[in-house]
């Protein structure tokens, strides 16, 4: 099974375009339509899943996954979504992770325009603040949202849902330790990545 940590805001939206042409079935659940019971009854062989952009419904709708019978996962070859390292720990077929990385001030920029659009986990926060950027960036320290990418990589997979305590070094120990598994790609060199997952994993579109 691939699982791709994506990091918000680094290309996920292209990246699944790619995904969806190379595999037989591409599930995106909701987390507010049963998901479990949608997965279990559209799980086929070669599926991949793209998991719910939001912070919380992600790691979700991953649970519910995890919840499924083991023949099921098994014939899951592909999890993408806004979640933390460590699926793995759950699970008995192998994980390969993969991961885009960005230049960080252009991700965070970019992080706080999806912030702005309705709907998104700052937008009213932002909103009553007539969108000021610092605004913004006291909300992700606030929420201990801050360091996104070392969070993911340190875990675990649902911290979203769990009390995040403010960044420290064991976090970022855990964070570095964990990059020892995971196949990172820069977003300026995207054709790049993809012909490596074309030679490694058989992608042919």
């Amino acid at each position: 099974m691939v699982f791709f940590l994506h990091i918000p805001k680094t290309a996920g939206t292209t990246f699944y375009d790619v995904v969806k042409a190379n595999h037989i079935s591409f599930l995106k659940p909701k987390a507010d339509e049963n998901p479990k019971e949608y997965l279990k009854n559209t799980i086929t062989k070669d599926t991949a899943i793209r998991l719910p952009g939001g912070y919380k419904t992600a790691p979700q709708v991953l649970n519910c996954i995890n919840q499924l019978s083991r023949k099921k996962k098994q014939s899951i070859s592909f999890i993408g979504g806004h979640v933390g390292y460590g699926f793995h720990n759950t699970i008995s077929q192998r994980v390969q992770y993969i991961s885009f990385i960005r230049d960080p001030r252009e991700r965070i920029i970019s992080d706080y325009k999806e912030h702005c659009k309705k709907g998104r986990y700052f937008y009213d926060i932002l909103h009553k603040d007539d969108f000021k950027f610092n605004t913004y960036l006291k909300a992700v320290k606030a929420n201990n949202l801050d360091n996104i990418f070392t969070r993911q990589l340190a875990g675990p997979f649902d911290f979203f849902l769990n009390e995040r305590k403010p960044f420290d070094n064991d976090l970022f120990e855990r964070a570095k330790l964990n990059c020892k598994s995971v196949f990172f790609f820069e977003l300026n060199s995207f054709d790049e990545a993809l012909l490596y997952l074309k030679n490694e994993l058989g992608w042919k579109k």
